[in-house]
């Protein structure tokens, strides 16, 4: 693309990690990013990728994650899967 390689990140950032030491697949972790808050230090940039050619933040203002399964892997790792829906469309 124009821009190459891009860094920058979402300002605004909500979620929760619930971890059940008992029980590891009751735990579950959520977020919520706001795609207006996105932020890569180049103004121009920063208004296409709200755009509709990307993550269109004005009809789908959030991008979201939520875990299906939760599992142990070791005493200091776990391995989560789930659930990002990006621009409305949902995937594992």
């Amino acid at each position: 693309g124009i821009y190459g390689i891009a860094h920058g990140q979402f300002d605004a950032v909500k979620g929760a990690i619930v971890i059940d030491k008992a029980d590891v697949s009751k735990s579950s972790v959520k977020a919520e990013l706001d795609v207006g808050s996105i932020h890569t230090a180049f103004d121009q940039r920063d208004s296409d990728l709200k755009g509709p050619d990307f993550f269109n933040a004005a009809e789908f203002p959030t991008i979201s994650f939520e875990s299906t399964k939760v599992e142990k892997v070791d005493d200091k790792t776990g391995k989560v899967t789930g659930n990002l829906t990006i621009s409305g469309v949902s995937k594992e």
